[in-house]
């Protein structure tokens, strides 16, 4: 009979400060293996489909989301990005909490500046000024980037945006 050596540290383990960074980029960036994005993929475009409805006076959808809810560390966040393989356009940023030093990938400090941390010191009309400037500045972004077709996103690189 043999004891395995519960000492000896498995990848997660091994994931600590620096290293821990390291783990989840390198586990973000890798080669995507799996059908989720092409199911998921298929669940939005029946999705419009649906909101689109069959006629004039009928949609079964009121508005175009859905929730991806998952635990941590199950592949949300690059669910998302690797929609982009698939001509999604997709805005994606994430708005942790500031205590969250360890999740992956890292808090977007502007967005979640603006949408999040002061949310409560204005009133609300001030508040959804904030929101209808920052979503206005990203959509004029958008469009000046993509009508003069940046290498950025010729590349489909995610590293710039993943490793901020």
């Amino acid at each position: 009979m043999q004891i395995s050596d519960t000492s000896s540290p498995t990848p997660p383990e091994l994931a600590r400060g620096k290293d821990e960074f390291e783990f989840l980029y390198h586990s973000f960036v890798r080669p995507y293996v799996g059908e989720a994005v092409d199911g998921f993929y298929d669940y939005l475009k029946k999705n419009d489909k649906k909101f689109k409805g069959s006629g004039r006076s009928w949609r079964p959808y009121y508005a175009k989301f859905c929730s991806i809810v998952q635990s941590s560390g199950t592949g949300k966040s690059r669910l998302m990005t690797e929609l982009r393989n698939k001509g999604v356009l997709v805005l994606y940023m994430n708005l942790r909490e500031p205590s969250d030093r360890t999740g992956f990938p890292k808090r977007d400090l502007v967005p979640a500046g603006i949408l999040v941390d002061h949310a409560t010191d204005c009133t609300q009309a001030e508040y959804t000024a904030h929101c209808c400037a920052f979503f206005t500045a990203i959509f004029q972004m958008l469009r000046h980037d993509l009508s003069s077709d940046p290498p950025s996103l010729r590349s489909g690189s995610p590293d710039a945006a993943i490793k901020g």
